[in-house]
């Protein structure tokens, strides 16, 4: 390295203890004149994830064929099924999903930031007998990638790969339920991001309002919905994240795994054999828990004033009310909200030119319990925040008194039909199916559960959902505004 070529860039956080010049120049000074150091030798090449592991293969022990879906079943000797299909709509790609109910629902309230940070540290260890820096040499070339999530009411495993990484794909799934990696040298480098991070939000104004929403909605002190302070951190454990990981990923009995994609089945089958079916399994099965933090009002209306160097008003306004998960009622939420985004689109932004790209949005949430939400959310000119508040709330009012142009439903009913047909061009579109269809018991394909409904949605059915969820449900409306 030419001493006239070089070049050192030093990033910091304001106030906080930085590199010097001089502290920079001492270690270049002790590299260049350490003789012990000795010329990097490569240690990876030719080992696999699994070069040091001795797997014991299981059996597929039934296939089971679905001729309407033309997928495959392999239920695996451990209790794992696996739903297959192969589909090359997409050349050469090949993705995979595994899902299990439980997740943070089942964890203690003083667990969730450890629980929350879980991916984090998974992420940053490494995997198997490999820290994070073998594991891109072992991967160097390959397309494979995993990725394990703890959600609200499950957790989940996902990746993807191209046809000829299949193998390396299946290989990381089995070493995250088997030899999961956890490194207390990253433990240190992510609590050691997490303080520099909550001393940058502080001077963050959309971390400002994120936590007083927060406050609004849920009050100071709701276990379950935290600030992300000091005190937030410290109570993340390594110790608590892999007992947590442990606890949720230890058994894979009650996983259902889908794999959609460039790979046929004879490809496919012996490397579920060898890399899935040789999972320890436990037979245990799991449900969610509904125990999600509530609202400290059914009827929230808050304004809440910040200091700004660039004064701008915030509009979040959501409304939500519990009703059955029906398709039909999917649908409409769907079309809801598409009808709202033209609405406001035309009367917030467009008539009155104060408001910057305002979002409406409606959908029915499937679990952990059936609920419509309709939300609302846009910037725009301080001086103009409260009348775009009640234009918003009068073009909702105005859905459920039936005032809806048709114009605005048949463009809804196009769009819709449109994006379906693009979409059944893709491999996600296939995966969505058996996903739906083995968790769900619904077979997206039938018309009778999309076309046919799109097409014969009508005014009355978009309003009874509007009115349902604004003169039956709760809400909130907190609106920023800079100090005044």
């Amino acid at each position: 390295m030419p001493k006239t070529t070089r070049f050192i860039n030093v990033t910091g956080v304001a106030e906080q203890y930085n590199l010097t010049e001089a502290d920079a120049i001492k270690i270049i000074n002790l590299a260049e004149n350490d003789s012990t150091i000795e010329p990097y030798k490569e240690s990876m090449q030719g080992k696999t994830l699994v070069s040091d592991i001795r797997i014991k293969s299981g059996k597929i022990i039934k296939n089971l064929t679905n001729n309407e879906l033309k997928s495959t079943t392999f239920l695996l000797n451990n209790n794992i099924k696996v739903h297959y299909k192969f589909v090359n709509k997409e050349k050469d790609k090949v993705a995979l999903n595994g899902l299990s109910y439980g997740g943070k629902s089942l964890l203690n309230d003083i667990d969730l930031p450890s629980a929350n940070l879980l991916g984090n540290l998974i992420q940053m260890s490494g995997l198997g007998d490999f820290n994070t820096t073998d594991l891109r040499k072992v991967l160097a070339g390959k397309t494979a990638n995993v990725r394990i999530r703890l959600n609200e009411i499950s957790e989940s495993i996902s990746g993807g790969s191209n046809s000829q990484d299949v193998e390396t794909m299946l290989q990381m799934v089995h070493l995250y339920f088997v030899k999961p990696r956890f490194d207390p040298s990253a433990f240190k480098v992510l609590k050691s991001n997490l303080d520099s991070y909550i001393t940058s939000r502080t001077n963050s104004i959309s971390e400002k309002m994120n936590d007083s929403l927060k406050i609004v909605l849920y009050g100071k002190n709701n276990p379950k919905i935290r600030l992300f302070n000091q005190e937030y951190v410290s109570d993340i454990k390594f110790d608590k994240i892999k007992s947590i990981y442990e606890s949720r990923f230890h058994d894979a009995s009650d996983f259902e795994f889908f794999i959609v994609g460039d790979v046929k089945a004879d490809q496919l089958k012996p490397l579920l054999e060898k890399y899935i079916a040789s999972i320890p399994t436990y037979n245990t099965k799991e449900v969610f828990i509904d125990n999600g933090a509530e609202w400290v009002s059914d009827k929230i209306t808050e304004d809440v004033y910040l200091a700004m160097e660039d004064p701008k008003s915030t509009v979040n306004i959501l409304y939500k009310k519990e009703i059955p998960y029906t398709v039909e009622n999917a649908i409409y939420a769907n079309v809801l909200g598409d009808i709202l985004q033209l609405r406001i689109t035309e009367t917030v932004r467009e008539t009155e030119g104060g408001a910057y790209s305002p979002r409406a949005n409606a959908h029915l949430i499937r679990e952990p319990k059936s609920e419509l939400n309709v939300s609302f959310k846009f910037d725009c000119n301080p001086e103009l925040a409260d009348k775009l508040v009640g234009i918003v709330n009068t073009e909702l009012q105005k859905i459920a008194d039936g005032n809806i142009k048709e114009e605005d439903l048949n463009k809804t009913r196009s769009n819709l039909l449109k994006e379906r047909t693009q979409s059944i061009d893709k491999n996600a579109y296939d995966m969505r199916l058996l996903t739906s269809f083995f968790r769900y018991d619904l077979n997206i394909n039938d018309p009778k559960n999309f076309e046919n409904i799109v097409n014969k949605v009508s005014i009355k059915n978009i309003q009874d959902m509007a009115s349902q969820v604004l003169n039956e449900g709760e809400s909130y409306r907190v609106v920023f505004k800079p100090n005044k």
